[in-house]
């Protein structure tokens, strides 16, 4: 029963990794031929009405499905200084201490982002040139923010399990005690 948990909880993570990468590899590359076709357009006179609105929805997905990215691969910002400075149990507690306030941060903000989004839907409004739902640009937001916060959740559950610091639940801390280093080399 219980592999069955893990090996679909596996399945799910692997899932939204792959969607991250995906998404945000397939934007990057239209956002940029998006723009480039609107320069060209612009520089022959033709500029792309609706080039502006689309951008706009490629950016909100890129900045936030890169919340999540960025806290899977432990590519955030972090007091590495700070932590150079403690022993490796104070720093475990300092990692766990710090991705669990991050963690409710990140759920709080989707939860305030996701209430907006809904009021935005009730409001039916719409993108100016496509006229789109604009609720379709917001919802990138709690989405980004509650799946960042399911990755230091997982960082949380990681720390715990494992004897060693992990800065994330795929990346080990890279840190290493140059003092304890020499001396074990001696």
């Amino acid at each position: 029963m219980k592999t069955k948990e893990i090996s679909l909880f596996q399945k799910v993570n692997t899932f939204l990794g792959n969607f991250e990468i995906i998404i945000l590899i397939s934007n990057v590359i239209l956002l940029s031929l998006l723009m480039f076709a609107n320069v060209l357009g612009r520089f022959l006179g033709h500029s792309i009405t609706w080039a502006e609105e689309v951008a706009q929805l490629l950016i909100f997905m890129i900045t936030f499905i890169g919340i999540s990215y960025g806290a899977r691969k432990a590519r955030h910002i972090r007091m590495g200084a700070f932590l150079e400075l403690l022993n490796k149990k104070l720093k475990k507690v300092m990692v766990i201490v710090t991705s669990l306030g991050t963690m409710l941060v990140m759920f709080y903000l989707s939860y305030h982002a996701m209430k907006y989004t809904l009021n935005v839907m009730k409001s039916m409004r719409v993108t100016p040139s496509l006229l789109w739902p604009y609720w379709i640009f917001l919802i990138w937001v709690p989405i980004g923010f509650g799946l960042g916060g399911i990755q230091y959740l997982r960082t949380i559950i990681k720390n715990i399990k494992d004897p060693e610091i992990w800065w994330s639940a795929e990346e080990k801390s890279e840190y290493i005690d140059i003092e304890a280093n020499e001396i074990e080399n001696s």
